[in-house]
């Protein structure tokens, strides 16, 4: 039998929230509709969260990020971007920061490999680029030594290698956010390490 995940000591967080907006269970819909978003992949302390912690609109923590409420995560997956661009590759925008760069649960994280041989035991938490990730069928952005202007076809493997590690999961975010210790992580840092990845696979083959 799976060991039902605990949710971390929310009281800090809940208080920053409940001085914005109120605070209420979410009702059965409401769930529905977000587990429908997420394809029924929604990690079970996302949803423990919600059902106990719904509210309506957006609610801006310690000044620098944007938590979202159930009807926010469903219009910013579907009528935002990065949101709907990296959706249907299974990042789920449930907050961002204030720069417009989304915070994502990747909800297909569980067994891909990272590092060295290592592989991913939970949902883990991505940051989404908003201006790598905007409307168009490409991703593109400029690397000298890639060759001047990158153009990338929209796949998972692209997205989430443009897409850094954030923390373990949904219950270590909230944690985060509760502390103030999410840290946000620049375009160049994730552009610098894609950059590196990339040279050095090539390296490997030649």
């Amino acid at each position: 039998m799976a060991v039902k995940k605990k949710l971390p000591a929310l009281k800090r967080l809940i208080k920053k929230i409940e001085k914005v907006t109120h605070v209420r269970p979410a009702t059965e819909e409401e769930l529905a509709a977000l587990q429908k978003l997420a394809g029924g992949k929604l990690p079970e302390e996302a949803m423990e969260f919600y059902s106990h912690y719904s509210f309506e609109g957006i609610v801006r923590i310690d000044e620098y990020i944007d938590l979202y409420g159930i009807n926010e995560i469903v219009r910013w997956n579907t009528d935002a971007v990065p949101g709907f661009m990296v959706l249907p590759f299974g990042l789920l925008t449930v907050a961002s920061w204030v720069d417009g760069d989304a915070i994502c649960i990747d909800l297909n994280s569980v067994g891909e490999k990272f590092g060295y041989g290592g592989c991913y035991t939970t949902q883990v938490i991505r940051q989404c680029s908003h201006e790598l990730f905007s409307e168009g069928e490409e991703i593109t952005f400029y690397r000298k030594a890639l060759g001047g202007l990158v153009r990338l076809p929209y796949t998972r493997e692209n997205v989430v290698a443009l897409s850094p590690y954030v923390t373990n999961d949904f219950s270590y975010l909230l944690k985060r956010l509760r502390d103030g210790e999410l840290r946000y992580i620049e375009l160049t840092k994730t552009l610098d390490d894609y950059e590196k990845k990339r040279l050095q696979e090539t390296a490997q083959e030649s």
